[in-house]
């Protein structure tokens, strides 16, 4: 009859120990993703710093996030993150997609086009922001977990400047309109 109580009891506990761990899989859990890459495109590589904060439930992550782009013309875009992991073990795969504003963040500086014409000073406009992509994630026994991931990022910028006729001497706005295709590789970490 002990026999037959203890093994109830043992039975009893290992079902609610796999209770608690499903139910901690079903909690809201905060995290911190802190990323570092490199952007790849026909302007030449150059670096970037990200960092999103967010809730993950069920292999589902949605948080917030800031970076800092050093692409061509630094920027600090703001954007939404979600990422889907797949598998139940610590070494999982993953997509991920951004979606933000792309704020200009470049110093406003006297320029000159050609000899005669001097212009004023560009302005420098924000735009829109994405990046998407996969990865592979590999968790750690303290719930910490490593990131490497490839993708593609898009940023907009616009700049804006007076140009001075020469045979008039008015100043006419010129506008340019930069587009930004690159490839991303990324590393960080998720705490």
């Amino acid at each position: 009859m002990r026999k037959v109580l203890f093994s109830v009891f043992i039975l009893l506990v290992l079902h609610a120990n796999a209770q608690t761990d499903k139910m901690k899989k079903n909690k809201w859990r905060f995290h911190s993703l802190n990323q570092f890459g490199l952007l790849n495109g026909e302007g030449g590589v150059s670096g970037n710093l990200q960092s999103v904060n967010g809730f993950e439930k069920n292999n589902w992550f949605i948080g917030a996030g800031a970076a800092i782009d050093y692409y061509l013309y630094r920027s600090a875009p703001l954007f939404i993150d979600v990422r889907k992991a797949f598998g139940e073990k610590r070494r999982k795969l993953f997509v991920y997609a951004d979606w933000g504003w792309n704020i200009a963040w470049v110093k406003k500086e006297n320029e000159t086009v050609g000899i005669w014409w001097p212009a004023t000073p560009r302005q420098y406009s924000s735009g829109l922001y994405t990046d998407a992509g996969f990865g592979y994630a590999i968790g750690t026994k303290q719930g910490e977990t490593f990131l490497l991931s490839l993708g593609h990022s898009y940023k907009y910028m616009r700049a804006t400047y007076g140009v001075q006729d020469w045979r008039t001497g008015e100043i006419r706005q010129e506008r340019e309109e930069y587009k930004f295709n690159r490839l991303v590789i990324k590393a960080g970490w998720k705490f």
